[in-house]
């Protein structure tokens, strides 16, 4: 499931890893194209983004390993020192962003914790709570806001078509499973638009209770601005 918040595991890795040292640990397992220098960082427990760069930089470092022909090695050498290139900036960009997190908290926290219903319908919504003060030392504002949406079906011309017909339960599973893809797309949407909000100054007082989301005036479907309640849309 998305989330907003960093959580205690990823928080605890993140904490316990200096930047410098795994830079050194990267430049080793190219020089010796191997990860083995990696794996006391539990890489894999510092959130997706990292996890997914660590996972491409120990690609590259299979197919540097395995190269023999001096072009082929040449290639590959150049890919492994890119990959980790983008895993050192990767795990740099999610330690600002967790400094963040932990100076927002000062002001303002956004609650990500929900779980979907156990069945989903068209017409569905997501309910956020959160917590603001004007500034560190005030008393907390607690509150919540309901993004309400009603899924416009997507046509899909390029679909095969079927020899067989779905049975009933194989279309409601189909169904349910897009759904819940919806479901989870509107909910990562909602709680980045709030905490954008409070993000860029706004204040408890002007987050409405209920806001209909807005759907792109194109495609009728979910886009980056429809959960900004504060736009004049």
């Amino acid at each position: 499931m998305s989330h907003l918040n960093f959580l205690k595991s990823e928080i605890d890795a993140l904490k316990v890893i200096d930047a410098m040292g795994l830079d050194d640990a990267i430049s080793r397992c190219v020089e010796n194209r191997s990860r083995l220098e990696l794996i006391p960082f539990r890489l894999d427990l510092c959130g997706d983004y990292v996890a997914r760069r660590a996972r491409e930089f120990d690609s590259a470092l299979q197919a540097f390993a395995a190269a023999k022909a001096p072009k082929k090695t040449e290639a590959t050498h150049y890919a492994a020192l890119k990959a980790g290139s983008s895993l050192s900036s990767a795990f740099r960009q999610t330690q600002v962003a967790l400094e963040q997190e932990i100076h927002d908290a000062e002001v303002f926290r956004v609650y990500d914790h929900m779980m979907p219903p156990d069945r989903l319908a068209a017409t569905m919504s997501i309910r956020i709570s959160y917590q603001w003060r004007a500034s560190a030392g005030d008393a907390w504002t607690s509150g919540e806001i309901v993004f309400t949406h009603t899924v416009v079906p997507r046509d899909n011309y390029l679909a095969p078509v079927a020899n067989r017909k779905p049975s009933a339960a194989a279309r409601e599973r189909k169904l349910q499973d897009d759904l819940y893809s919806e479901w989870e797309h509107l909910k990562l949407l909602a709680l980045s638009s709030l905490r954008k909000h409070f993000r860029d100054g706004g204040s408890a007082a002007t987050v409405p209770k209920v806001f209909p989301v807005v759907l792109d005036s194109y495609s009728s479907q979910l886009n980056n601005y429809s959960t900004d309640f504060w736009r004049k849309h």
